[in-house]
């Protein structure tokens, strides 16, 4: 494979990973409740911020399988 193809693959992923992590929140999964908990933060105040984004797709790429071959945020 051509390096730019594993990178646009990669970023692909990465997209697909964020749109995950937001249908979380909008979904309300228990799983964000986890991620708040573990940064001592209640998600009514964090849902919208960039950081818990990415917090959750953190949580996602180390507790699930499908996107653990990419690099945490």
């Amino acid at each position: 494979m051509h390096p730019l193809q594993k990178t646009e693959i990669t970023m692909t992923s990465r997209s697909q990973l964020v749109q995950r992590a937001r249908r979380a929140i909008e979904r309300d999964e228990a799983l964000i409740y986890d991620v708040a908990a573990e940064h001592c933060q209640i998600v009514g105040n964090i849902r919208h911020t960039r950081w818990f984004i990415r917090a959750v797709a953190n949580w996602l790429i180390d507790n699930t399988g499908r996107w653990s071959h990419l690099e945490p945020f």
